[in-house]
């Protein structure tokens, strides 16, 4: 990697590490205590999710949270096919795929859960909360369980 990549990726990953600073003082003070390298991965997690859960939570009109959404998601295809979008989160969560022995998946249901955020209907059955949670929250568990539960050594595969 060359001074200049090593440079961008270092300021990709402290754009994330600003964005859960910004949106969660507690879940940032708690991965911080991880090692330099996972607490970064966890940062560029945390990235994505919020932005997928802001577009939901922080955009008023249904069709604007439609589209917005559909972009992130058309993001996350091209980022799944291989191609990786101009931005620090998509570039730092290259990185942490490649670090990480990390699914593409999780990120799809946790976009899952959003579109059902944006036709919020209160679960009506033990089933409906339980499918719910799952894309809402479980999916947050399945991203970070690979970065979580990989060996310190050095972080990769």
């Amino acid at each position: 990697m060359s001074n200049q990549e090593t440079a961008q990726l270092r300021a990709d990953y402290k754009y994330c590490e600003n964005v859960i600073k910004k949106y969660s003082k507690s879940f940032y003070y708690a991965f911080s205590q991880l090692p330099d390298e996972k607490a970064k991965a966890v940062y560029a997690v945390y990235a994505f999710c919020r932005e997928a859960d802001d577009v939901v939570d922080e955009t008023q009109e249904q069709t604007k949270k439609q589209q917005k959404l559909q972009q992130l998601e058309e993001e996350l295809n091209q980022f799944a096919k291989g191609n990786t979008p101009d931005d620090p989160k998509w570039r730092a969560l290259r990185d942490v795929f490649q670090r990480f022995e990390m699914e593409v998946e999780p990120f799809y249901l946790q976009i899952t859960g959003q579109k059902s955020d944006i036709r919020f209907q209160q679960p009506q059955s033990i089933e409906d909360l339980y499918e719910y949670s799952y894309h809402v929250a479980g999916s947050v568990g399945l991203m970070l369980l690979p970065i979580l539960c990989s060996k310190v050594t050095d972080g990769m595969k």
